[in-house]
């Protein structure tokens, strides 16, 4: 019998991360960043061992985030602007519960074990500092920013957008449009008091962030949340007699700081060494797993299917290393061949030594001078847009904060040896929220296999709203999980349709029916490990 051959194209996001068993959200890099994560532990342990009451510690940390954000709410408006010293500060009202929980005389020793942590963690807290500009920025956003705001707090790449459209695009438009250059011939000069400026300022701030909701209990003929918001941002990055050039080019510098403090939150919980890391073993081996049934979700395979797979992560983890151990995996049936497998946006592991070296023995002919390290992106939609027929705009200073700019800066290639194969016959998302910012990533995938026209198939995994560990009944996992699904199936609706304008000669605006009756397009829920 010949062998058969399966060509996909596994295109994977955070949420491929979240169902492995990492928690690497940004939500939850910032809790532990701003000391919600310690304090809400330290806290729960004291309710528990010392109050005497059974606290559920998921409602404990809500309930401690809230308190946080109450904090730093009231400490930025009186315009304390030290994150380093508002964060201690905040973390410090629990040394007093840290010190009645340490004289603890248990025989538990997971207890015991675990208040020795809470106490190494927290003199190693209050040890940090943390300086930089984007974690300001974003502890400013969560203070001030409703959790229910339309766009989310802790979006980062949205929130990049919008600081640095403000401060190489807003601000200066703001003041022009009160400034008027002096007339020299006839002796007349023209200044705006400062005052004039701030108000004006604000006005266009509040109308340029009108897609977040912000906090509304502000006193009484004081200065809206956005306000404060705004001196923050300009603080931080704008000074009106300095070049664009620069100004952006020290954000940029900021920028480059804040993703390398990501990719160390995204070590400590992945590891580093594949071959010898317990957290590095445990990780792959679910991910092999998981790649596994998203190839194939009804777990039909033979001896006679050639799997062959590109990788496309736009994660930071599970980087081309981890293909010796999963190719390996006494769970893998069949045949299998990894054709290619790219981080886009750079690797966690950027900066270790031993990664380094695996990456060397890999990529036996070629010489790494450095991995390329974790990048965070604008859209060029977002920076490119053509209005009333103008031409893009070249020389506008936000090009370095574009995706494509990044990538090229950084590298990426550099740990990649082949193209994507010629053909496929399926394309695999999942775990990807499908965001604007990463459209055209998409564009250009969809335009190599032409998907409108060929007839390659699209399959679409949601996660279904909870896990096996979960304690739902039937009804109440059907209800979520359809909630998911039509969740899912407006970001797909949205993602193709935006691919089907780019069409010229094409009916793009029907993708989403071409695609249905010639039944090349798929949603199935995650699966269930």
């Amino acid at each position: 019998m010949n062998d058969i051959d399966n060509k996909c194209l596994l295109i994977l996001g955070n949420g491929f991360d979240l169902q492995c068993g990492l928690n690497t959200t940004y939500d939850n890099f910032f809790n532990l960043r701003f000391g919600i994560i310690l304090t809400a532990q330290i806290h729960w342990k004291y309710v528990k061992n010392i109050s005497k009451v059974n606290a559920d510690y998921k409602d404990t940390l809500y309930e401690r985030k809230s308190a946080a954000k109450e904090f730093f709410r009231q400490n930025l408006y009186k315009n304390k602007n030290s994150i380093n010293a508002l964060v201690k500060e905040y973390v410090e009202k629990f040394s007093d519960e840290l010190k009645e929980l340490k004289p603890i005389n248990s025989q538990d020793t997971n207890l015991t074990k675990r208040i020795d942590y809470l106490n190494s963690e927290f003199e190693n807290f209050t040890k940090n500092n943390i300086t930089n500009s984007w974690e300001l920025i974003a502890l400013a956003a969560f203070a001030f920013i409703k959790n229910d705001s339309p766009i989310m707090w802790s979006d980062v790449e949205r929130m990049i957008y919008e600081v640095i459209t403000w401060v190489l695009k807003g601000r200066r438009k703001s003041d022009a449009q009160l400034q008027k250059e002096d007339d020299l011939v006839n002796h007349k000069f023209y200044t705006v008091s400062t005052d004039a400026l701030d108000k004006k300022a604000n006005t266009n701030f509040i109308a340029f962030f009108n897609g977040y909701s912000f906090e509304n209990d502000a006193a009484l003929n004081e200065p809206p949340y956005q306000s404060i918001f705004r001196k923050i941002i300009e603080k931080e990055f704008y000074d009106p007699y300095e070049s664009l050039d620069i100004l952006a080019n020290k954000m940029l510098n900021e920028l480059v700081k804040f993703e390398s403090i990501f990719s160390n939150f995204i070590n400590q919980q992945t590891g580093l060494d594949y071959e010898k890391d317990t957290k590095t073993i445990n990780y792959y081996q679910r991910a092999t797993k998981l790649v596994r049934s998203l190839i194939y979700p009804n777990g039909y395979m033979n001896e006679d299917i050639n799997t062959i797979i590109d990788i496309l992560n736009f994660n930071y983890t599970f980087d081309v290393r981890f293909k010796i151990p999963f190719l390996k995996s006494i769970d893998l049936k069949g045949k299998w061949q990894i054709n290619s497998w790219n981080n886009i946006h750079g690797v966690a592991c950027w900066n270790s030594d031993i990664a380094q070296q695996q990456y060397s023995q890999l990529f036996k002919n070629k010489e790494l001078e450095k991995l390329p390290a974790p990048i965070f992106g604008v859209d060029n939609h977002e920076i490119f847009e053509i209005d009333s027929g103008e031409n893009d705009n070249w020389d506008d200073p936000r090009i370095i904060f574009t995706k494509s700019y990044r990538l090229i800066d950084n590298h990426v290639n550099s740990i990649r040896n082949t193209a994507f194969q010629k053909k496929v016959d399926t394309i695999i998302i999942y775990g990807h929220s499908l965001n604007r910012a990463d459209y055209s990533y998409f564009e250009s995938i969809f335009d190599i296999y032409d998907v409108f026209n060929s007839d390659v198939k699209l399959r679409f995994y949601y996660w279904r709203g909870y896990d096996k560990k979960d304690n739902l009944s039937e009804e109440q996992k059907k209800v979520i999980a359809k909630q998911q699904e039509r969740k899912a199936m407006k970001n797909i609706a949205k993602l193709l349709n935006s691919y089907g304008s780019t069409l010229e000669n094409e009916h793009g605006e029907n993708i989403i029916n071409k695609l249905v009756l010639e039944q090349r397009l798929s949603l199935l829920p995650s699966p269930l490990l």
